[in-house]
């Protein structure tokens, strides 16, 4: 009985003489892996003076302002750049063998999820990019971060792992997208969230 419904769930096609597993896209995904968390985790909390110090590219600093927990949060500047071909400019921080962030296996959540506010009266559109092993696809969501309130976000772990393999995500990216002007976002409570 259980066969049928891994027929009706997979699929089976010959082809040329030989059976071929036809699996929807969807089932090929990592699935959160068991057990699952049942507890949130915190990955970047910025409470650290010298938590600044792993980010690369744009230039971040520790800050007291607009913060979601605790007593501080990550600001991020972007420079407006000049020309079509320049790419967005990143912050990005690295797993580092936990020198970064504290955990590179992920498949046991069901989101990630953090809090941003955008300095200035205009909308801030962001991509957030999960990286796995250098060389790999990359995941990556865009998002329009609103002026003059705190903006709360959950990227779904199960589209990431269409793409990287969550057991295994080594870097963190917040580029600022089609900038008409220098830019400042305030990220705080980057967190992984059972599910």
């Amino acid at each position: 009985m259980k066969s049928r419904r891994v027929f009706r769930t997979i699929g089976l096609v010959v082809v040329g003489g030989i059976l071929v597993l036809a699996a929807p896209r969807r089932a090929l995904a990592q699935q959160a892996r068991l057990p699952r968390a049942k507890a949130p985790r915190t990955l970047l909390g910025f409470e650290s003076p010298d938590a600044a110090g792993s980010w690369t590219g744009a230039r971040c600093r520790v800050t007291a302002i607009h913060v979601s927990e605790g007593r501080s949060a990550l600001s991020i500047h972007y420079p407006m750049r000049q020309g079509t071909s320049d790419a967005p400019v990143a912050a990005t921080i690295a797993w580092a063998n936990g020198h970064g962030y504290a955990v590179k296996d992920w498949s046991h959540y069901g989101k990630a999820a953090f809090d941003a506010w955008v300095d200035g009266p205009e909308p801030l559109t962001i991509t957030v990019e999960l990286r796995g092993a250098p060389g790999r696809k990359a995941f990556a969501k865009e998002l329009d971060v609103q002026p003059g309130r705190k903006n709360s976000f959950e990227l779904t772990l199960n589209d990431a792992a269409d793409a990287i393999a969550l057991n295994d995500v080594r870097s963190i990216a917040f580029s600022g997208n089609r900038l008409t002007r220098d830019a400042t976002m305030t990220l705080d409570n980057f967190r992984l969230l059972p599910g």
